[in-house]
């Protein structure tokens, strides 16, 4: 509801309380992958309980080769980050897509792919899938 007096008189006579929320801007940075290679951008959400990936492959013009998103099931951030870029991997395979830079914001899902790290049991699984492709 827009200020003013309609607002005004609603706030007052049923004593309610509105939180006025501002839209911020996210701005998002490409790095451009190597000649003859491909950069997948992956990122992941999770508000209210409800989460959702996104995968986006491009070639070194900058071009969109190819796209995908999808809702999550699962309950943290992270998980949800390491499943944007399990699809994001799956959907380089499906038009056959081999030399790809992968590239996300998430320290989580970059730390998991270190060496010696152990991440949370119920991602192990999604991990084994993702270091095998």
């Amino acid at each position: 509801m827009e200020p003013g007096p309609e607002r005004n008189f609603l706030i007052e006579t049923w004593n309610i309380y509105i939180k006025e929320v501002v839209p911020t801007v996210r701005y998002c940075q490409w790095r451009k992958p190597s000649q003859g290679k491909f950069a997948l951008n992956t990122d992941g959400t999770l508000q209210a309980g409800r989460g959702g990936w996104a995968a986006v492959i491009r070639d070194s013009n900058g071009e969109v080769i190819a796209a995908s998103k999808g809702a999550s099931q699962h309950t943290t951030i992270a998980a949800i980050e390491l499943q944007g870029l399990e699809q994001g991997l799956e959907l380089a395979t499906r038009h056959h897509i081999r030399h790809i830079q992968a590239q996300t914001d998430s320290t989580n899902v970059l730390s998991f792919l270190q060496p010696g790290h152990k991440p949370p049991w119920e991602m192990k699984h999604m991990l084994r899938r993702i270091k095998r492709k």
